[in-house]
């Protein structure tokens, strides 16, 4: 059923001119396009409705991945920073007793929630001394404690005898080229030196000992091999 868009009277279907005022019924009405325009609007307004809710939904899935790389940057990724953090504590420390501290070597492991402990092998005023330490961290606040474990003797750990075995040197050898090799085809794509010292002291612990040192190196040796051609193989 039409209207005549000039005087709105009724006009029957197939007239083509208003039987009222004689307007050609080709012309739309103005009531027409009223009704089309009320039913569109409904349909505008659920789908404005939908795509809010899609909008606001993957909102909350960028925040929610945003955090998880936020906590898991936080307890796992800032090893090295925290290392960093506990040589400037000693140090500065050591100043304030008119000691020379000089760190050469420091290994953390993580241990549970944000406690970590690990090894210093430092020298005090020229002294070679080992410090054992305890450090929490929240990722953003350090505190570390350190207690002496040992001083060496000037005598060098190369001068001392070593009692590797030939099979413990084969063990490490394989477990450092597995480790290396699966970190990096994980890691293919990602520029990222290979860090045999975490990974190791996560396995047997920090090296303290003149043996442990040199299974250490071993290990170092092949993790890096390892990793190399883990690299090559997961690019290809």
């Amino acid at each position: 059923m039409a209207f005549c868009s000039k005087c709105g009277a009724q006009i029957n279907d197939g007239a083509q001119f208003c039987p009222k005022c004689g307007q050609p019924s080709n012309a739309v009405s103005q009531q027409q396009v009223n009704q089309q325009q009320y039913v569109a609007q409904p349909q505008e307004k659920e789908h404005s409705r939908m795509y809010k809710m899609w909008h606001s939904k993957w909102n909350w899935i960028a925040a929610i991945v945003f955090l998880i790389i936020i906590v898991a940057a936080n307890m796992g990724g800032g090893t090295s920073d925290i290392e960093k953090t506990v040589k400037n504590l000693m140090v500065n420390e050591f100043k304030k007793e008119s000691s020379t501290l000089v760190v050469k070597d420091l290994t953390l492991v993580h241990k549970s929630g944000n406690e970590y402990t690990g090894i210093a092998e430092c020298t005090v005023d020229g002294q070679p001394a080992q410090y054992s330490l305890k450090v929490i961290s929240d990722g953003q606040n350090v505190q570390a404690e350190w207690e002496l474990s040992a001083v060496h003797s000037d005598a060098s750990d190369d001068e001392e005898e070593s009692s590797v075995s030939s099979s413990q040197a084969n063990d490490v050898a394989e477990t450092g080229y597995k480790h290396g090799y699966e970190n990096g085809f994980d890691m293919a794509n990602l520029d990222i030196e290979p860090d045999a010292k975490q990974t190791y002291s996560m396995t047997y612990g920090a090296p303290s000992t003149p043996e442990e040192k040199q299974m250490y190196n071993i290990y170092k040796e092949n993790y890096e091999r390892g990793y190399r051609e883990g690299k090559r193989a997961g690019r290809e």
